[in-house]
């Protein structure tokens, strides 16, 4: 009996010590499982931060290309109202030159209308003193 006693007794240390192996196992697996997770779940994260990058430069460049397109249109747009500007206002240049032009003519024929009727004036006040004197 006493050596059924000690047999159980060994037996029984035994499974204690398996139980607590296992214990210690289940345990140990369980916070590699929870590292496990973690690590996954830290992949995971960083995996959708690098997607949000990505799709956050991709907004970036298109907002960027955006821009330079409505860049290059307002440009275009000055540059032809610049040159519609430059055209009118050559255009009013040569009409202003035209209209000096003829303003000079028609001064040039006063003045030779004028030298004419003061010779005619100058004629008649002659004419006017040969008969009055006479």
């Amino acid at each position: 009996a006493e050596a059924d006693r000690e047999e159980l007794v060994t037996r029984l240390s035994g499974l204690r010590a398996e139980l607590v192996a296992a214990a210690e196992a289940v345990a140990k697996a369980a916070a590699e499982g929870v590292q496990f997770r973690i690590a996954e779940r830290c992949e995971e994260l960083q995996r959708r931060m690098e997607n949000t990058e990505e799709v956050e430069d991709q907004r970036q460049e298109a907002d960027r290309q955006e821009l330079v397109d409505r860049l290059t249109t307002l440009r275009a747009d000055f540059e032809a109202a610049i040159a519609a500007a430059e055209h009118r206002v050559a255009g009013r240049g040569e009409a202003l030159e035209a209209g000096c032009a003829e303003l000079g003519r028609q001064n040039e024929a006063m003045m030779a209308r004028g030298v004419e009727v003061s010779e005619e004036l100058s004629k008649l006040r002659q004419e006017l003193r040969s008969r009055l004197g006479g």
